[in-house]
């Protein structure tokens, strides 16, 4: 299980860019859409951390003895949704191959959790690929269900 291997959960910093940007960059490979993956360090840089009300947050697993990140989940909040209270939309959730299996991706979604708690959310959401039968699995574990009520749309511009 996770408190067993060497990492930390933590909220990404402006000094994670490099990192966090190439796990970004690994979860495209990983979704077969990395001809599509246009995201560069500077943008996540900027739009993660050097803007006053930032695009995005993030959580980070480091490893305490490399500073090391071996996964994260990106989200954002919705303010305000039928419920009236805030939503966090989980944008990219990533633990890197190697690192599977050892209970880093549940804690991390734990943290999450506790991070939507914290700031009053009434739900979080995200997307998982119909073909990725591992992740839907995980997320069932977690207690997720799926959501069949609504079809995704979407225009590519």
């Amino acid at each position: 299980m996770a408190e067993h291997l060497p990492y930390i959960i933590r909220y990404a910093t402006e000094r994670d860019t490099y990192q966090l940007w190439q796990l970004m960059r690994e979860l495209a490979v990983f979704e077969r859409c990395i001809d599509r993956f246009h995201v560069t360090e500077e943008m996540v840089r900027n739009q993660g951390f050097q803007k006053e009300h930032p695009d995005f947050r993030a959580l980070v697993a480091e490893n305490i003895h490399i500073k090391e990140l071996g996964a994260m989940v990106v989200y954002y909040f919705i303010p305000f949704t039928a419920i009236a209270k805030p939503t966090l939309f989980i944008k990219e959730f990533y633990v890197s191959e190697s690192l599977r299996g050892q209970g880093l991706g549940k804690s991390l979604f734990h943290a999450v959790k506790r991070e939507a708690q914290a700031v009053g959310c009434g739900n979080i959401q995200w997307k998982a690929a119909t073909w990725n039968k591992a992740a839907i699995r995980f997320y069932e574990r977690q207690g997720a269900k799926p959501n069949n009520e609504w079809v995704e749309f979407g225009i590519n511009l």
